[in-house]
């Protein structure tokens, strides 16, 4: 991999470092912090990254300081949309997913700690908020392994992996189901295959744990892929057979683990060091097959980037513009 300086995504945000912890998430004190985005004061969770597709779009979402979901979307020929307010209470930094370049499905935390689901598709627009159930204490990840299927998962009151889907032949949801391990925050999960999917999540002993699926052999049993990571994951599959994950590292520098043969092999890269000085988790979207933009909030007060291109490698770390 070789360096270089990937278009920056103008009028994103800053982000004023003192933090305070929801259960297991960093996110600014509402008392004291700010994240300024434009004419939104404050958001009490960082925002997910998102991209449809590679569509060479990105969404953003974010949980509002009155705790309904906020939207923004960039593009390379518009830039920043303005933010409009999808409404709801949730309780925890959204997750995001989709069938395709004409849908998105968002998920959050509930006030009564349930998961509810918000739609968009590009014919109908917004669906209403409908409630999922269960009793969590993380925010929710979402993956849509094919054009139909949808699995999300969080953590239980037990710190054990809870997961509830709808099958690929019914739209009819699974009722939760508990996939043991003991973690210590919101899972990440991403799929490499219609057939593979990836959860991932801190552990008790500040490790990066896995728990995997593959059609056929069912779940297989939790791994350790070391780490020693003081941040929830996240992770992305810009291509088949392709997963990466990142994490916060225990020197505040942002950490990488990949792999390339995903569907053939669970043989990793090896944790890699990506430099910089973050202070929560990190969020990651791929505009494309060959390209990744990774943020996170900087120990320098503001929203800090860095971004992958095949063949160029890492730009250096930036702010992010207000």
């Amino acid at each position: 991999m070789k360096r270089t300086l990937l278009p920056l995504l103008a009028g994103f945000l800053a982000f004023y470092s003192c933090t305070v912890s929801k259960g297991d998430d960093i996110i600014p004190n509402p008392k004291t912090d700010s994240v300024h985005i434009d004419s939104v004061p404050r958001l009490l969770s960082s925002p997910v990254a998102f991209s449809r597709k590679y569509t060479n779009v990105v969404d953003m979402f974010g949980q509002s300081v009155t705790n309904t979901l906020i939207h923004r979307t960039w593009s390379p020929l518009t830039g920043w949309s303005a933010w409009e307010n999808l409404g709801g209470n949730i309780t925890s930094q959204p997750a995001v997913a989709s069938f395709g370049t004409h849908s998105l499905l968002i998920y959050a935390k509930s006030a009564t700690n349930t998961i509810i689901e918000r739609r968009w598709t590009d014919s109908t627009g917004w669906s209403t908020w409908t409630d999922l159930g269960g009793v969590l204490t993380s925010a929710p990840a979402a993956v849509c392994k094919d054009s139909i299927s949808i699995n999300i998962f969080a953590r239980g009151v037990n710190n054990n992996l809870m997961q509830r889907y709808t099958m690929a032949t019914t739209t009819t949801w699974s009722n939760w189901q508990d996939l043991g391990g003991t973690i210590t925050s919101a899972p990440a999960t991403a799929a490499t295959a219609a057939n593979i999917l990836y959860v991932f999540a801190k552990g008790a002993n500040n490790n990066l744990m896995l728990k995997k699926w593959v059609l056929g052999e069912d779940w297989h049993q939790w791994a350790d892929l070391g780490g020693s990571i003081i941040s929830g994951p996240t992770t992305v599959s810009r291509a088949p057979l392709t997963i990466n994950i990142y994490a916060q590292r225990s020197d505040n520098a942002l950490g990488q683990l990949y792999n390339t043969v995903a569907a053939v092999t669970d043989t990793w890269s090896g944790w890699q060091t990506l430099g910089g000085s973050i202070i929560g988790t990190p969020t990651v979207a791929a505009r494309s097959t060959s390209s990744l933009n990774i943020y996170a909030p900087g120990s320098n007060g503001n929203m800090v980037q860095i971004s992958w291109q095949s063949g160029l490698d890492w730009s250096a770390w930036s702010n992010v513009p207000n």
